[in-house]
């Protein structure tokens, strides 16, 4: 039975989750035995269902996307729990399904599906009727452990606990749960995966998981389980050897995805990568991934393809044909997202992920200036981002903002930063440069020149700043 929620309702649980610290965890966290308890009184939902567990620091949500689309043309329904958000906290938890089976659903309010882009399968957000729903669960289970002597969940803990609520209630051939950050005191790390997949690994949140490689390395390898196979495309041989040790101290097949040859050209249209992957468990020629350019997406997909390929090891390698269809049903905003043919967004917003988008950017634009619109919060190591766009890429408008949250920097602090780095590197290039701490304005003043030079705006530095620009755009407040 459905239960029709009233828009107040939802607003007044979206309110309440927001208003919870959301970095609380890390090192300073002593364990998961409160939301287990929290769990218990629920049902132990987490523990139901086929688990796909991700962690990393970067790429976890394109593998997951990737995953969900194979899985989709595999003729599965996929339920995936993701972090952070772009535009609505529904976001986070979503089931997808093959399009023939995905066309029904009820009439719930605030009910949002969208097709993949080759139409094949169909993504649906939790509704708000159902967010409410699953709040109000595992709120009064919360407050039932509170009233035990139990502490208060948090803001991660709390989205956690709704989608394995949701998730057991809908029941989807497969869950892919998505850690949120680091791994071991993760509390997506209470599920019982088929197989845990790790991705890039760089230094990022270590005011909450350590300083150095290896010991970020060691939080996300905190969800390895004893016996369940683990693939890896870490990005780090220092990374790799602490996940190796870990797995084999505790008897789980491991896979390094950096053993697979991925050979990568762009496609005509400079939208698409067209590349082959070959390992010892598979290889297929000619592929291709519609990524708005993103090179980096094809590590993504080798690594999705093999932890595929542990997932059904009985069938060995998915087929060529299926691949392709999962592929071509690919999806995951904010990442190399082409909004109109003068606006390219990307959501890199630390040291690794602006290495990958600078490379990316530099082959689809070679030696055309870039117009670039830069945020980034002040917990960054936003110096280095900075020389890495000012090395990589031939930058001739700067747009700099601010971002409107505790962790913002100051637009013009950041945009005189920037351009000393770039008059450094190129001391005789003209440079525009526009700060403003007001998102809005300084986008519509961005993208207007743009539009009236007919070239193209490439914004990136900060998940926040993606999502905005992307709720403008929906929006129809500026295109």
């Amino acid at each position: 039975m459905i239960t029709r929620r009233t828009t107040e309702e939802y607003e007044a649980a979206v309110a309440a989750i927001s208003a919870i610290p959301k970095f609380s965890g890390g090192r300073n966290k002593s364990g998961n035995e409160n939301l287990n308890e929290v769990l218990a009184i629920l049902g132990h939902p987490e523990q139901i269902g086929k688990v796909i567990h991700i962690a990393g620091t970067n790429g976890k949500g394109s593998v997951t996307a990737l995953l969900r689309a194979v899985l989709n043309a595999m003729g599965y329904t996929v339920g995936c729990f993701t972090s952070p958000h772009l535009e609505r906290i529904n976001e986070r938890i979503s089931i997808s399904a093959p399009a023939e089976a995905g066309e029904e659903s009820a009439n719930l309010m605030g009910s949002v599906s969208y097709r993949t882009p080759d139409r094949s399968a169909v993504i649906t957000d939790i509704s708000d009727d159902d967010f409410t729903e699953m709040y109000l669960a595992v709120q009064e289970a919360s407050e039932k452990h509170m009233a035990e002597g139990g502490l208060p969940l948090s803001y991660f803990e709390y989205l956690f606990a709704m989608a394995a609520v949701y998730f057991k209630r809908e029941a989807p051939d497969y869950i892919i749960y998505e850690t949120g950050l680091g791994g071991r005191l993760d509390a997506t790390n209470l599920t019982h995966p088929l197989v845990s997949v790790i991705t890039s690994i760089g230094l990022d949140h270590t005011k909450y998981l350590g300083n150095t490689i290896e010991e970020i390395a060691a939080e996300k390898a905190g969800i390895i389980k004893p016996g369940v196979p683990v693939v890896y495309n870490t990005g780090s041989a220092t990374a790799d050897l602490v996940i190796e040790k870990t797995a084999e101290s505790l008897d789980a097949p491991y896979f390094n995805v950096a053993t697979v040859d991925v050979i990568r050209e762009y496609t005509s249209n400079e939208k698409s990568v067209d590349f082959s992957l070959h390992s010892r468990y598979y290889s297929y020629d000619k592929l291709r991934l519609s990524c708005g350019g993103a090179l980096y997406q094809t590590d993504n997909a080798a690594t999705a393809v093999s932890a595929l390929t542990f997932l059904f090891p009985e069938q060995g390698a998915v087929s060529e044909q299926i691949l392709r269809k999962g592929l071509a049903g690919f999806y995951w905003p904010g990442r190399m997202e082409w909004l109109s043919t003068h606006l390219l967004i990307d959501g890199a917003h630390n040291e690794d992920a602006i290495l990958r988008f600078a490379e990316s950017a530099g082959k689809l634009f070679g030696t055309r200036p870039i117009r670039l619109m830069f945020a980034v919060a002040g917990d960054k190591d936003y110096e280095r981002m900075m020389e890495i766009l000012s090395e990589e890429l031939l930058i001739d408008e700067l747009y700099v903002t601010s971002l409107d949250s505790d962790r913002g920097i100051s637009a013009e602090y950041i945009g005189v930063l920037f351009q000393t780095l770039i008059k450094k590197k190129h001391p005789d290039r003209r440079l525009k440069v526009v700060a403003d701490d007001d998102i809005d304005r300084v986008f519509s003043q961005a993208y207007q020149d743009a539009l009236r030079t007919d070239t193209t705006l490439v914004v990136a530095g900060s998940l926040y700043l993606i999502g905005h620009i992307r709720a403008l755009v929906h929006g129809g407040d500026r295109l």
